[in-house]
């Protein structure tokens, strides 16, 4: 049987659904729902795909996948806040030591915009 295969942007859309629906963050998702299971195993499967070889694609695999949640709108303070100003601060600052400049410098761009996403709410 064949394995599906899905691109990032098929992922903001299977999750923009409960954005939609006024899911504000990750955590509030009822994984007991069916779509919301189908939507997890897609993203697994997304995220699994990817190329992770060498250090900078993993980094490039991570930074994706932290980020999919807020590009499918969930704007919860709390869950915006947490992964840019957390989990991003850190990969940015790892990106940098590794001279990732390119990742780094998507990272710093996308920290912004949901920095200002907080400062605007």
């Amino acid at each position: 049987m064949p394995t599906a295969t899905f691109s990032r942007a098929d992922i903001i859309a299977l999750f923009a659904r409960f954005s939609k629906r006024g899911v504000e963050s990750p955590d509030d998702l009822d994984l007991k729902d069916p779509d919301v299971q189908a939507a997890g195993a897609a993203l697994d499967a997304w995220y699994a795909s990817l190329p992770q070889e060498t250090a900078k694609q993993r980094a490039y695999a991570s930074f994706g996948r932290s980020t999919i949640h807020y590009d499918a709108g969930y704007r919860d303070p709390r869950y915006v806040d947490e992964v840019a100003n957390d989990w991003l601060d850190r990969d940015e600052e790892d990106a940098d030591n590794a001279d990732f400049n390119d990742l780094a410098d998507l990272i710093r761009a996308k920290r912004e915009e949901m920095n200002s996403t907080l400062r605007s709410g």
